[in-house]
């Protein structure tokens, strides 16, 4: 409901007219919405007290009109109509200034109202791209003097699924207002005359102004041959069930006696002519805008398909290469290591090396380069993870999970990542600034994932940029009366669902200043005029020599648009080339004054040592800006948990891909473990395995996501249908953009692995599972 109210508000911006939004509910569903609305409604100052509250108390309503003159509210808990085949209610949720009695109505109702939904609706459901249907005349509720007036429906559909609609958007307008906004100003003594199919109405133009003369064809009948009809509505764009509207336009007597001459009739066609043109000029105009967002949502349509299909088609390859180095390195390293030993140490354990034919520095080399190779596909994995983070961020729908989070812990769990890193740079990583520990305490309102990128995409390019035996610092401090960089916010939509199901509002959260967390090195520096361009997109200041030409130039855009989302600031300063530079981050505080948000703020810090190694989930062979790698129905988690030893054998697995390297190399890594394994070449192969299989026959079905004949989401699905609901089944997609990862996750998976495949993850998801 949020989704729709955020819709509405981004709507009303848009235009002069008041537009409202109606979620399309269900019956099945009328009694659960009901109690959300309500929830949502009181969460909202704006909303008068006891909207949508009618004499049987909060909920949908529609009217018993067996009395026209007074029609009484009644509770509508069914959706039926017997104007329409359908079930479902569609609720007036926005509220607009002024129009507090309408909430909660259901629109599915009135007759004339319900012709319009349902063609939109059905129309919708076929896909097609326009859909909006016009209602015939009516009268709209909050107007207390009859004013023929015309609603324009339109489905809205989920961004992953075009068949499917979810609500309509609703955009009234009475026609008075349209012909004085559409006619020339300043016309005098002319009728127009507005048909639908089942009304007419007539209206008379004084100085410009439309006045309502009444129900009915009500021209002087003197003038009847003079009048031109043209439709009012470009009916392209429209269903094609939709209402459709004529507009006449006649003289009066007074507007012939003014422009009378020896051919009148040329006159009056003439100037009514102009007044046509004119008509027929604005709905053009309206047209080609039309015609132009229509365009531009086209060509951002096929900006998102390149970018998926450019994640899709690098990030396959990149995990067989990936799966193929990992299978490499997990044969040469127990060589490397037996290679080691001393000829002694190696009799006595029993094993003979052939010296000759693989050398053990040789080994040691080969494994090496492994590392080295797997750290060239992870910055490709990280470039193409910016792309996709970029494309969110520019058509505005990177999302943030606002949630309180201790901010110290936070960063201290995010530093300690990279204390291998800085220790086989020989770098000295130090962090400060919580010695009374009174930073323990402090909360931020925010995304804990996006957070923590943000940090490590600084203090990863502290890392990179700085030379062997220097000092990269991070510190933190609190900002008790705050800073004037961020600015403190509460939305009415913070808030979350503890486990026992009950809502937790954060409204009532005070300020508690700011956090600034800065990370000082002593590395390449940035000059005066590079830092005005440090954090625009596709930044990026000698890469070749600094970077060896990696990197995409849009981290710290990104980590601006991240910090920006939670009301903070994030800047650089620098004295020159080889000077270092400092990254200052600051985030406004919240005091939380709800015992449920306090009692699970409970920190964790670790301390940050030589041997944090043992805490961190990352070896130095991992790309050094760890990305959003798993997702799951409730959590998402950007750290790589620590790959947990079980007893996995007898075990077995179901390795569902249409590439035969890809099952190959996979089944090899997963037998290494102890699983069993089977395989199957797409998702048709799966359903006919799957038949005639037993419901404990395999712990786990690892699912690609694009195969021919069928695709993992639909292979997903059929398998949940089948009875196979217990079953964990893991979806490995090169598709990442977020409405595929949901497609996949409502089709029935419990995770999704983005390619290339990480295998520790992999172990530690099983491990939840059989340990």
């Amino acid at each position: 409901m949020n989704g729709y109210q955020d819709l509405s508000d981004d709507m009303e911006g848009l235009a002069n007219v008041q537009f409202q939004i109606l979620p399309l509910v269900h019956n099945y569903h009328i009694e659960k919405f009901e109690k959300f609305a309500e929830y949502a409604l009181k969460q909202d100052p704006l909303v008068p007290p006891n909207a949508g509250t009618s004499s049987f108390g909060f909920g949908v309503f529609s009217f018993d009109e067996s009395d026209p003159e007074h029609p009484v509210r009644y509770h509508d808990t069914t959706g039926y109509t017997e104007h329409s085949q359908y079930t479902f209610v569609t609720p007036v949720i926005h509220y607009l200034n002024g129009s507090s009695k309408t909430l909660m109505y259901n629109s599915h109702h009135e007759e004339r109202r319900v012709k319009a939904i349902d063609s939109a609706y059905e129309c919708g459901l076929q896909g097609f791209e326009t859909c909006a249907a016009m209602t015939d005349l009516i009268q709209l509720l909050r107007d207390d003097e009859y004013r023929p007036t015309t609603i324009i429906y339109s489905p809205i559909h989920p961004r992953n699924n075009p068949d499917e609609v979810v609500g309509f958007t609703s955009i009234p307008f009475s026609w008075d207002t349209a012909m004085y906004n559409i006619l020339a100003k300043g016309i005098d003594g002319v009728d127009c005359v507005i048909q639908s199919e089942t009304q007419l109405y007539t209206f008379e133009l004084l100085e410009g102004i439309p006045q309502l003369l009444g129900e009915g064809d009500l021209h002087d009948a003197e003038f009847t041959s003079m009048g031109i009809s043209r439709p009012a509505v470009l009916s392209d764009s429209l269903a094609s069930t939709q209402a459709h509207y004529t507009m006449t336009i006649y003289p009066t007597k007074k507007f012939y006696n003014q422009f009378h001459t020896n051919i009148p009739i040329l006159a009056t066609a003439i100037s009514l002519t102009v007044i046509i043109f004119t008509s027929c000029l604005f709905l053009t105009y309206d047209y080609f805008v039309n015609k132009e967002s229509t365009e531009k949502e086209q060509v951002l349509q096929a900006k998102r398909v390149f970018v998926r299909y450019v994640s899709h088609e690098i990030r396959t390859p990149l995990n067989t290469v990936k799966l193929g180095l990992r299978v490499l390195e997990e044969e040469l390293e127990p060589l490397s290591r037996l290679g080691s030993q001393d000829s002694t140490d190696s009799i006595r354990s029993g094993v003979q090396l052939n010296t000759d034919f693989l050398p053990p520095n040789k080994c040691n080399e080969l494994v090496q380069l492994t590392h080295e190779i797997q750290d060239s596909t992870g910055v490709a994995v990280t470039v193409l993870n910016d792309l996709l983070q970029y494309d969110k961020i520019e058509v505005g729908q990177m999302k943030i999970d606002r949630r309180p989070l201790c901010i110290w812990s936070l960063l201290q769990s995010t530093v300690n990542l990279f204390v291998v890193q800085a220790k086989e740079a020989g770098i000295s990583l130090q962090l400060t600034g919580n010695e009374d520990g009174s930073l323990s305490r402090l909360c931020v309102l925010g995304d804990k994932n996006r957070i923590a990128q943000v940090i490590r995409n600084v203090v990863s390019n502290s890392l990179k940029f700085s030379p062997r035996n220097s000092v990269v610092q991070v510190s933190g401090e609190w900002f008790p009366s705050g800073s004037p960089k961020v600015k403190w916010k509460i939305d009415a939509s913070d808030s979350s669902v503890d486990a026992n199901g009950a809502v937790i509002s954060y409204l009532n959260a005070r300020p508690d200043g700011s956090f600034h967390i800065s990370v000082v090195d002593n590395g390449a520096g940035i000059s005066k005029s590079d830092q005005k361009l440090l954090f625009k997109e596709g930044a990026q200041f000698n890469p070749n020599e600094l970077q060896a030409g990696q990197g995409s130039g849009l981290g710290l855009w990104i980590s601006k648009s991240i910090v920006e989302m939670h009301n903070g600031s994030i800047w650089a300063v620098s004295d020159g080339l080889g000077m270092g530079t400092t990254f200052h981050i600051e985030f406004p505080l919240h005091r939380f004054q709800n015992d449920a948000v306090r009692n699970a703020l409970v920190p964790t810090p670790k301390p940050i040592s030589s041997s944090a190694s043992q805490c961190s989930a990352l070896s130095v062979r991992n790309s050094p800006i760890p990305t959003l790698s798993v997702t799951n129905t409730k959590t998402t988690s950007s750290v790589v948990p620590v790959s947990t030893q079980c007893a996995v054998s007898h075990l077995r697995i179901l390795v569902v891909d249409d590439v035969a390297s890809n099952r190959k190399i996979l089944t090899r890594i997963l037998t290494r473990r102890g699983y069993e394994c089977d395989t199957a070449v797409d998702g048709v192969d799966c359903l006919k395995m799957m038949e005639t299989t037993a419901a404990d026959h395999y712990c786990c079905i690892m699912m690609d996501f694009q195969m021919p004949n069928m695709n993992g989401p639909e292979a997903t699905r059929r398998i949940r249908e089948m009875g196979f609901k217990s079953l964990k089944i893991i979806g490995v997609t090169g598709n990442v953009m977020s409405g595929d990862v949901d497609y996949f996750l409502e089709s029935g998976a419990n995770h999704v692995l983005e390619k290339p495949l990480n295998i520790e993850l992999f172990d530690a998801l099983m491990a939840e599972s059989h340990c």
